[in-house]
């Protein structure tokens, strides 16, 4: 035996064959797998590597329960109650103490989230020892690219409304000089089929004209250009506009049914935008509802809101959902029969916008409603009707 142990301590592994090493090492390994296990279902080896203050928890609570349960031992073996029960409040006072921090670090963490998903690009700085270091870098790294991301986009769409600002204006000029000259042609004595052929070149020409104004008034509505807000009345409005196209309504064989559901709304718009916008939106239901039905246009207060909507039962399958029949140039009717341009509901999606307001389109089998929301000024608890 005596020289045995001279061997191993010549060969520095007396340690290593001891029963006690032997037994702790079968208990460090039961340790270590069930801690893989625990943080393969909880944590990953990523988060503990790279997140600091998911390592400062995990040790912090490790000794804090290795230092309480040396405590407890001592004070129990020794007789020490109170020395152990002072010692645990002091522990646990410095664990809570070291946790009211970190939990202050994710508050401030929860603040940073908080302005970016409210458009609040602003970078953050944090200690290197904090432990939401880490994540405050990334969120700043998100938070540059969003916003790198978002200026190219109003960068574009500037580009984009400059584009169409400057082709609108150049077509004005020969479009103008074109229209003078169809003018001075139908003054003149023509044979009916050159007479036949100007009014066909008038009639084209006019709606290329409507198209630029069109292309003009959408370019100026998405820049918020232009826009006068003042206070006037949505009811009033919405009759001045149903008064002023009543015989084009009668013409259409359309029957329009109006349900007004509240005396006054006021509102703070730009008056010519919102006027073009419930034109906008009943000329769409003329030219693309079923012959010989009803359209129906309502008006109320609810909740603090005017909401306007005109529906009507489409002529045509609407296979399209609302976000794509909003954006410019695209029309309901595929085979483009029927008079229009495709931009009379992405001007009034636009010129709502530009007012402060909503606008919305909802589409339930044949029915297609159009629906303007505008905050209402000065409400009156009279107004509102539930």
């Amino acid at each position: 035996m005596l020289n045995t142990l001279i061997i191993r301590l010549k060969c520095r592994s007396f340690w290593k064959t001891t029963f006690i090493y032997r037994v702790l090492r079968l208990f460090y390994r039961m340790i270590k797998k069930l801690a893989v296990k625990i943080t393969e279902h909880t944590v990953s080896r990523d988060m503990l590597r790279n997140d600091k203050f998911t390592r400062r928890f995990i040790l912090r609570t490790g000794a804090i329960v290795v230092a309480e349960a040396f405590v407890i031992f001592i004070g129990m073996g020794c007789a020490l109650y109170l020395f152990a029960a002072v010692d645990s409040l002091i522990l646990l006072g410095l664990y809570i103490y070291l946790t009211i921090g970190d939990l202050k670090a994710i508050e401030r963490l929860n603040t940073h989230i908080t302005a970016v998903n409210s458009g609040d690009y602003t970078k953050r700085s944090e200690k290197k020892d904090s432990p939401i270091y880490t994540q405050t870098e990334k969120l700043n790294n998100i938070s540059a690219g969003i916003q790198t991301a978002v200026d190219k986009q109003v960068q574009s769409e500037r580009m984009k409304i400059d584009l169409v600002t400057n082709v609108s204006h150049d077509l004005k000029t020969p479009l103008t000089s074109i229209i003078s000259y169809i003018d001075l042609l139908s003054a003149e004595e023509l044979s009916p089929a050159a007479r036949d052929y100007v009014s066909i070149i008038d009639k084209k020409s006019q709606r290329l004209k409507t198209m630029v104004a069109d292309l003009f008034d959408l370019a100026k509505a998405t820049s918020r250009t232009d826009v006068q807000l003042e206070q006037i009345d949505a009811v009033v409005l919405t009759g001045q506009v149903l008064g002023d196209l009543a015989d084009k309504i009668e013409r259409s064989g359309r029957e329009m049914r109006t349900d007004i559901q509240a005396d006054s709304a006021p509102i703070m718009a730009d008056g010519k935008r919102m006027y073009r916008v419930f034109q906008n939106i009943i000329d769409n239901a003329l030219k693309y509802s079923l012959e010989g039905t009803r359209i129906y246009m309502t008006v109320r207060n609810e909740n603090g809101c005017c909401i306007i909507t005109v529906k009507n039962i489409a002529s045509y399958e609407m296979n399209f959902i609302p976000e794509e029949i909003m954006e410019r140039f695209t029309r309901g009717d595929e085979s483009r029969n029927t008079e229009g341009n495709g931009l009379g509901l992405s001007i009034a999606k636009s010129f709502t916008e530009a007012c402060g307001g909503e606008f919305g389109i909802e589409i339930d089998g044949d029915m297609f409603t159009a629906i303007v929301k505008l905050p209402l000024t000065n409400v009156d608890d009279n107004l509102i009707r539930e």
